[in-house]
């Protein structure tokens, strides 16, 4: 959304941005930010933060943080412009029911924009949470969909899901924009005999599957392959009793890391495994897969995963056979043989056409003309 308020700010429309102190890319809440409120510019955006206490990653807690952001954002709405229109974007999800409760204060046109997660999802988690809870959050988001003016979704698989069950609900697929320079971090092809790097940066949620990856490690070829792993989350527990006892190809990095720091990273890497749950690749796209893929990282993705249209003809983009330990095994070869056999030229014509996709001018300008529909 940073990408998309950055573009609209430079078409002329004045945006305003209410949040909360960030936890992003470091997965708690930034000491600098913790006693911070009030307004900043960033981008040509005015940025409205008011404080958040950090939840970490027990799930209850979360659900309490969650409620803190609506009713701590309800009570700044009058330091707000009187807008045009309102954007609420999920996650949070309780960021997309503040922004609809706005919407509605100031008797605009709202936008329902979901990035990654939303209530269907708890269910296909199996978070240990109430049913009347379930039932509550469900309510809203029928509600945001019923008086959305339009529902922007960055998933094919969710869009697809949307369009059958809303029928008649204006829906546009606007995907996570890109921003690398094709000229960066073009590798050398790697000689036969060298070991590849499988590298997998983000959050260790629930939506992955974090056994069946250790299982890969554990019985992938040493000679053949490294991993690397960078992040921190649910399974934390999990990564930290396997690197204890863990094989020598397997290297990790706890916590989060700038930007520049993991694009050095991306740098290194000739393979990434995808490692979600089948359940959840219903409704989720990982929004990484373009970027891996626009550094010329191959990209292994569970069976289940509905692949856009326009990455069919990716060689680089590999789905496994099955999504277990033996079916991500399989795939390893497959991408062994592509990274090794696939020339640079075609690489760079690979990362040229994903860029292209997700450009982000280009995905700007489709949302800045959603917002022109959408006002009229």
């Amino acid at each position: 959304m940073g990408v998309f308020a950055k573009y609209l700010s430079s078409k002329g429309v004045n945006v305003e941005v209410l949040t909360c102190n960030p936890r992003y890319p470091r997965g708690f809440k930034f000491e600098n930010f913790d006693g911070m409120q009030g307004s900043y510019f960033s981008h040509g955006a005015k940025v409205l933060v008011f404080h958040v206490p950090d939840a970490k990653f027990n799930v209850h807690q979360r659900i309490t943080e969650e409620v803190r952001f609506y009713t701590r954002g309800i009570k700044l709405w009058k330091s707000l412009q009187h807008p045009d229109l309102v954007i609420g974007t999920s996650p949070f999800f309780s960021a997309a029911c503040l922004g609809f409760s706005l919407a509605l204060k100031f008797n605009v046109p709202f936008i329902y924009d979901i990035r990654d997660l939303y209530p269907e999802n708890l269910r296909i988690a199996e978070l240990p949470l109430p049913s009347i809870l379930y039932r509550y959050i469900d309510g809203w988001a029928r509600r945001m969909y019923q008086g959305a003016s339009k529902i922007v979704v960055n998933q094919p698989n969710l869009y697809k899901i949307l369009q059958n069950e809303l029928q008649g609900k204006p829906i546009e697929l606007v995907m996570n924009p890109v921003d690398v320079p094709l000229q960066s971090f073009v590798r050398r092809l790697p000689a036969s005999e060298d070991k590849l790097t499988v590298g997998y940066a983000g959050l260790w949620g629930r939506g992955y599957d974090f056994k069946t990856y250790l299982e890969v490690v554990r019985r992938a070829n040493p000679k053949l392959f490294k991993f690397r792993l960078i992040g921190s989350g649910a399974w934390r527990p999990l990564v930290e009793n396997f690197y204890a006892n863990s094989p020598s190809n397997f290297s990790v990095h706890f916590g989060w890391m700038e930007r520049e720091r993991l694009l050095q990273e991306y740098s290194k890497w000739h393979i990434s495994l995808v490692h979600e749950y089948p359940a959840w690749t219903r409704t989720m796209w990982p929004a990484k897969i373009p970027e891996l893929l626009a550094h010329g990282i191959a990209v292994i993705v569970p069976a289940e995963l509905l692949i856009p249209n326009e990455l069919e003809d990716i060689s680089l983009l590999i789905r496994a056979r099955s999504s277990n330990a033996e079916g991500y095994l399989e795939a390893l070869d497959k991408a062994r043989d592509v990274v090794l056999n696939t020339p640079t030229d075609e690489v760079i014509r690979q990362r040229r056409k994903v860029l292209e996709l997700f450009d982000p001018q280009r995905l700007g300008e489709k949302y800045h003309q959603i917002i022109q529909e959408v006002i009229g």
